[in-house]
C-alpha cells in the first residue's frame, strides 16, 4: 500500500496522469479513469463509481464516521442482469463486505472531485 500512496502523493496529486495495471479492485476504485478488459478486449471504460451505477443505485449516505458500514444487500434479481464483463460484476464478486468497502471508495473518489 505504501507504493501506491506515494504515486498518489508524488504523482496524480500534482496533477500527472498515472497509467497502472492492477488486479487489485482496492487499487483503482479510487481512481479518475478505468479501462476494464476481458479476453484482450475493452469491455468498459469510465469513472468506477459511474460504471457501477450503470448497474446499482448508488449508496446511501454514509452512517456515523465511528460505526462500521453495513454490507449493502443487492436483490439477486439485480446481481443476475450485470453483465460478467464488467467492472460491477468484479466488484459483486467480492462478496457483501468487500464490495460495499469498493462502491463506497468509488464513491467518495467521484465526491471528491466534484468539489
Amino acid at each position: 500500500m505504501r507504493v501506491q500512496q506515494a504515486i498518489y502523493n508524488e504523482f496524480t496529486k500534482k496533477g500527472c496522469m498515472v497509467l497502472s495495471v492492477a488486479h487489485r479492485l482496492v487499487n483503482i476504485c479510487d481512481f479518475d479513469y478505468i479501462l476494464v478488459l476481458s479476453q484482450g478486449h475493452l469491455a468498459e471504460a469510465g469513472h468506477p463509481h459511474d460504471l457501477l451505477c450503470k448497474y446499482l443505485s448508488p449508496l446511501p449516505p454514509p452512517p456515523s464516521v465511528t460505526a462500521d458500514e453495513p454490507p449493502s444487500v443487492v436483490p439477486e434479481e439485480q446481481l443476475a442482469a450485470i453483465p460478467t464483463a464488467s467492472f460491477c460484476s468484479l466488484v459483486m464478486q467480492t462478496g457483501p463486505e468487500m464490495s460495499t468497502k469498493l462502491r463506497r471508495m468509488a464513491q467518495n473518489a467521484k465526491l471528491d472531485k466534484q468539489k
